[in-house]
């Protein structure tokens, strides 16, 4: 899909509630720091400050806890269900 029906799409189907955009960037992929977009144009990302790639796109330590614990459990639930890694983390940024 081009980056054209993909902001058309967009636009049509994605509630302007969730979009907090400077320009229209369309992703094709990100490593580290830097992303890449449909026309092949790599930039520097100074968007991770806002928490969602603060340790790189594509961080392998990240993958690999993501994808182990995905194969515990596709799913979970802090006002529901209890879970290990929450408790842990709770611990480690408690403050």
């Amino acid at each position: 899909m081009d980056s054209a029906k993909i902001l058309e799409l967009d636009a049509r189907y994605l509630a302007s509630v969730l979009k907090v955009r400077f320009f229209p960037l369309v992703i094709a992929s990100a490593d580290g720091c830097r992303i890449t977009d449909t026309s092949g144009v790599t930039r520097l990302d100074f968007t991770a400050g806002w928490a969602v790639a603060n340790l790189g796109y594509s961080n392998a330590r990240v993958r690999e806890a993501v994808s182990d614990q995905f194969a515990r459990s596709s799913f979970g639930t802090l006002t529901a269900m209890l879970n290990e890694p929450s408790v842990r983390l709770a611990i480690m940024v408690k403050f």
